[in-house]
């Protein structure tokens, strides 16, 4: 792709970094991208995704915030309510343009589930990020953390 955008680095001291949205030149990306799922018994499904992604600037540095390798898994029964896990797992990325701010992988589980109780309103329950597992979402050098554990309820009201 031509004329990409992108946080391009103006400049750094050891407390300031200074980033501008600006024209990156090209970048590249090359990958593959794998899905399934499968029926297990009556109500029980199982999915998974695999994505493999080459993506670098013309100066073959790897585009920021995007990650070379990225998995995913779910698990859920529907019968008459609903209930799930899901797996997310992403490879080490770069936070900036110059690949000096590396990002670490991340491994998290979500839970969820809903139960109707009556006629187009449900119950909804969640649980995110269930481990508290660290996320790094940026690094400008400060490290800027995702979301930690995360609970929800609610109702839902529709079909």
């Amino acid at each position: 792709t031509s004329d990409a955008i992108a946080n391009v680095t103006i400049a750094t001291t050891p407390s300031l970094i200074t980033r501008q949205r600006q024209n990156a030149g090209t970048s590249r990306s090359r990958g593959a991208e794998v899905e399934g799922e499968w029926l297990v018994r009556n109500h029980w499904r199982i999915s998974a995704g695999y994505l493999f992604t080459d993506a670098t600037l013309d100066s073959g540095k790897r585009v920021p915030q995007v990650a070379r390798n990225q998995a995913t898994a779910q698990l859920l029964y529907a019968g008459r309510g609903t209930a799930g896990m899901q797996l997310r797992w992403s490879a080490m990325q770069f936070d900036d343009d110059l690949n000096e701010l590396p990002l670490d992988d991340y491994f998290v589980a979500d839970l969820f589930a809903s139960y109707p109780l009556v006629s187009r309103l449900s119950i909804v329950v969640a649980a995110e990020n269930v481990f508290d597992e660290r996320i790094e979402a940026g690094a400008t050098p400060v490290i800027t953390l995702g979301q930690p554990r995360a609970w929800r309820v609610g109702a839902r009201w529709g079909r």
